[in-house]
């Protein structure tokens, strides 16, 4: 590990201010040996490369003053030792600049990433190579950044640990949602492939643990690319992973949504009926699973009770902000298609219009499904 090669480091630097070549020698010969040994190519491995150089050029200085210096190799591996982590650091900042609405300067950066641009190293080292495109990613949406992010993560995340590969795999997460977001579902392919790849590889699991969040919408992706065997999978294998608090709620929500799917509704109903609506959210999605199959089984009455019951709920949480948007405009457009003559190719297409051209609807695909 890091820390047992940096104390061979420190050994051998405190046995060559004593004079003790021969103890100095082993110790970074040991350094040496482990750190070519270690499979993980992260920052701190390229830190502890730029410290093992260093204290080499110190030994030899002192023992041999004619031999030939290993300056290029220290200054080469403090490159890379700080290239990779400030790209790190810079990945840091932006997700949190995102999140608690600052800004911070940060400083070389802009040289450091046109320095990079195209650089060797960005395929040489998985350290730089992934937050680099990372960062690329994140600041200018460009597919191409995103790519070569998802493949590195994919040929060698097995060079970073566990936490780090994690963190890695929920930025490549982040810009297919941000994508998903903004009204492209281009990346839904890509964003399954990295939830699949990082359950594989056990990184999702934080303390035994998955986050019902991810419970949730691990298993609505899967079911919207009709990976309905692949789900029946997913939710038997990780329901006992998500907390007890929480456990069955969401597992018998995400098994509702399996077999709304499926076409069998009543397996569905029986199964949302047991949902206690712990959290708001929960309860938003539940009310919506309804909605879908009260229409898709062509209860009308029914249905047009639900809408108004579910439009009263949602004026009474004003501070649900623009999610409160989202599900009106569903229920206002499904409401629509209750009184729309779909027979008429004129009204369908001025609803199809509507549909499409509403900033905020929830559940815009489905509604369209549902038109056409």
């Amino acid at each position: 590990m890091a820390d047992g090669r940096q104390n061979d480091i420190a050994l051998a630097a405190a046995y060559r201010k004593l004079g003790l070549e021969k103890h100095a020698r082993q110790a970074l010969e040991a350094a040496a040996v482990a750190q070519q040994a270690s499979p993980v190519r992260d920052a701190p491995f390229l830190e502890t490369q730029y410290q093992l150089e260093a204290e080499s050029l110190a030994f030899s200085e002192r023992t041999k003053r004619t031999a030939p210096r290993n300056l290029q190799a220290v200054n080469h591996s403090l490159d890379l030792a700080y290239l990779a982590k400030k790209l790190r650091h810079s990945c840091v900042a932006l997700s949190h600049q995102a999140v608690a609405k600052v800004e911070y300067d940060l400083g070389l950066l802009n040289l450091v990433l046109d320095y990079l641009e195209g650089n060797d190293l960005l395929r040489q080292q998985p350290a730089i190579g992934l937050y680099f495109f990372a960062y690329r990613a994140a600041t200018t949406g460009e597919e191409r950044y995103f790519r070569a992010l998802k493949a590195g993560i994919f040929e060698t995340g097995s060079a970073f640990p566990k936490e780090e590969l994690r963190n890695l795999y929920l930025l490549a997460i982040n810009y297919c949602i941000r994508q998903s977001n903004s009204g492209s579902s281009l990346f839904n392919q890509d964003l399954f492939e990295l939830y699949t790849s990082a359950l594989e590889r056990d990184v999702l699991l934080e303390n035994g643990q998955l986050s019902r969040f991810a419970f949730k919408n691990i298993a609505a992706l899967a079911l919207r690319l009709g990976e309905f065997d692949w789900t029946a999978g997913f939710i038997e294998k990780y329901g006992p992973s998500v907390d007890a608090r929480h456990r069955r709620n969401y597992t018998d929500y995400n098994l509702a949504k399996l077999h709304h799917a499926r076409r069998d509704f009543g397996k569905a109903l029986r199964l949302l009926h047991r949902v206690e609506y712990e959290d708001v959210f929960l309860s938003l999605d539940a009310r919506v699973l309804l909605l879908k199959i009260y229409f898709e089984m062509g209860e009308v009455d029914a249905l047009d009770n639900f809408i108004q019951s579910f439009q009263r709920f949602l004026h009474r949480k004003q501070e649900l902000g623009y999610h409160r948007e989202n599900y009106l405009n569903t229920l206002h457009f499904a409401n629509k298609l209750l009184t729309v003559n779909l027979l008429d190719k004129k009204q369908r297409e001025t609803l199809h219009q509507e549909i499409v051209q509403a900033k905020t609807v929830g559940e815009r695909d489905w509604l369209l499904e549902q038109l056409t």
